[in-house]
This record gives structure tokens, C-alpha cells and sequence, in this order.
């Protein structure tokens, strides 16, 4: 599960299925790696 939005607010949620954790785990990291990209900490 996901959730995104302004601090403070309400936001949105988002469930993404994975076969297993692995593959959980390396969508994670591809997320935080494309946030970092764009200048999230």
C-alpha cells in the first residue's frame, strides 16, 4: 500500500499486488529511487 498527498491532508492510497515479497521489495526501491530522482528525501 501506498499513500501520497500534502502533509496535513487527506491522500490518496494506492495497493499494489506483488507475486512475493521480493518483488515488493524491488518495486520499493525503484519508487524511492525515482522520488530521490526528483528531489525527495
Amino acid at each position: 500500500m501506498r499513500e501520497s498527498g500534502r502533509i496535513g491532508h487527506v491522500g490518496h492510497l494506492r495497493i499494489d499486488h506483488h507475486q512475493d515479497e521480493g518483488s515488493a521489495v524491488d518495486a520499493l526501491a525503484l519508487l524511492a529511487a525515482k522520488k530521490r530522482k526528483y528531489g525527495y528525501r
